[in-house]
C-alpha cells in the first residue's frame, strides 16, 4: 500500500515483550546488537529491519515503573519526531481509498457475476408469485433479500472508504439500478394489494350495513370509494371497484324508498286527521307534498 520507498522513510518497529527479551538475554545484550545478528543472517526480520534503517524501539508491556514506561514512550516519540512526515492525514486517507478502490476493481467481475445471478432470482421469484389471493405481506421476503443486497453494495463501494473521481459512479451503480427497479414492482403491486384489501373491506361493511338494515353513514363509503378511484394504481382493481360502485347505488335506493314511505305515511296520516273543510282548504300544500313524491319515484 505505501509501497518500499515509503516504508523506508516513514516506518518505525516496535518491538513487544520487552520482559522476554530481558529474561532470555540476562547478560544484557544491547538491542541493536540483537537486530546487527538478524541482518547478518539475512532472514526475512533482517531485511525488514534494514528497509526501515534499524529504527526498532523495545517495549516492555508489563512494566510497572512509572519511570520506565515514562521513557519507552518518549524514545518512541523521539523516534518518530525524527522520521521524514511523508503523508499528511489528509494524503493518507486518499491513498487509503485508491487501495481500496485498487482491490474492489480487481474483484468487481466476480462480484457483479455473484449479484446477476442473485437479481435475477429475485425477478424470477416476483414473477411466479401467484396474483391472486392479492395479500400486502406476500412480497415481504423477497423485499427484505432485496434491501439485503442492496446493504451490501452500498458497503462495497461506499464513496467514504473507496476512491473516486468527480462524477464517477458507484461501481455497482448498474446493479443497484436494477435492484432499485424491482423495488418500485415490488413496492407498486403491495400499493395495489392494499387497495384491493380496502375494497374487500367497503364491500364487506356494504353488505353488513345491509343486513342490519342501517345505511346511514353512506356519506364516508362514497368518500372512501372517491379516495380509492384518485390512485392511479386503482387501475387493476376496476371489477371490486364496480362492486362496491353497485352496492352504493343499491344503498341509495333503499335510502330514497325509506324516505319516500316516510313522507307518504306522514301523508296519509294528515290526510286522514283533516277534516273535509280544512282539507279543502289545505289542499294546495297536500297536492304539493304528492307532486313531490311523484316526482321523486319518476
Amino acid at each position: 500500500m505505501f509501497g518500499e520507498e515509503n516504508l523506508c522513510k516513514s516506518c518505525v518497529i516496535l518491538i513487544t515483550y520487552g520482559d522476554n527479551y530481558k529474561k532470555k538475554y540476562q547478560g544484557g545484550l544491547p538491542l541493536e546488537d540483537w537486530i546487527r545478528e538478524q541482518n547478518e543472517e539475512k532472514k526475512e526480520l533482517g531485511q525488514l529491519f534494514q528497509l526501515v534503517k534499524n529504527r526498532c524501539i523495545l517495549f516492555n508491556n508489563r512494566c510497572k515503573d512509572m519511570k520506565d514506561k515514562t521513557m519507552q514512550k518518549r524514545k518512541l516519540i523521539d523516534l518518530v519526531n525524527e522520521l521524514d512526515q511523508g503523508y499528511t492525514k489528509t494524503q493518507f486517507l486518499k491513498l487509503s481509498k485508491q487501495h481500496h478502490r485498487f482491490i474492489l476493481d480487481t474483484q468487481f467481475p466476480r462480484i457483479e457475476r455473484k449479484y446477476k445471478r442473485r437479481i435475477q432470482k429475485l425477478f424470477d421469484s416476483f414473477f411466479s408469485i401467484p396474483s391472486s389471493p392479492r395479500n400486502p405481506d406476500r412480497f415481504e421476503d423477497l423485499l427484505q433479500k432485496l434491501r439485503n443486497y442492496l446493504k451490501q453494495l452500498n458497503e462495497k463501494d461506499d464513496p467514504q472508504e473507496i476512491f473516486y473521481d468527480d462524477g464517477e459512479p458507484l461501481v455497482f451503480h448498474n446493479l443497484r439500478k436494477e435492484l432499485n427497479k424491482l423495488e418500485s414492482m415490488i413496492v407498486r403491486e403491495r400499493h395495489v394489494d392494499e387497495i384491493d384489501k380496502e375494497l374487500d373491506q367497503l364491500i364487506e361493511n356494504l353488505e353488513h350495513n345491509f343486513v342490519m338494515n342501517s345505511i346511514d353513514d353512506l356519506a364516508s363509503f362514497v368518500s372512501k370509494l372517491n379516495d380509492i378511484r384518485s390512485n392511479p394504481d386503482c387501475s387493476n382493481n376496476n371489477h371490486k371497484i364496480e362492486i362496491v360502485n353497485k352496492k352504493i347505488w343499491m344503498a341509495k335506493q333503499v335510502i330514497t324508498k325509506h324516505s319516500l314511505e316516510s313522507q307518504i305515511s306522514q301523508l296519509k296520516k294528515d290526510v286522514s286527521t283533516t277534516k273535509l273543510k280544512d282539507f279543502f282548504r289545505n289542499y294546495d300544500p297536500v297536492f304539493k307534498s304528492l307532486k313531490d313524491l311523484r316526482d321523486t319515484i319518476d
